[in-house]
């Protein structure tokens, strides 16, 4: 029986149909957020509602984040 390793991890061993199930999961690729908002992202958001645009590219900005690392390391797909 075939075994593989997640993310080069040898400490991650899994074997052949976990590793399909993982292919067919990240088949279906997440697609980054877009951001329409023309607020302006930061690392904070607030209550003030004048600053709604701003929270939402914030938001926007860090699911992008991650999901551009889970890509780097094959965690989902391109």
């Amino acid at each position: 029986m075939a075994k593989y390793w997640v993310a080069n991890n040898p400490n991650s061993e899994i074997n052949d149909a976990q590793a399909q199930k993982i292919a067919a999961d990240a088949a279906s690729a997440i697609v980054d957020l877009t951001d329409s908002t023309t607020g302006s992202a930061s690392n904070t958001c607030n209550d003030n509602t004048a600053d709604t645009k701003d929270d939402l590219a914030s938001i926007i900005a860090k699911v992008n984040g991650i999901l551009a690392a889970l890509r780097t390391h094959g965690i989902i797909a391109e």
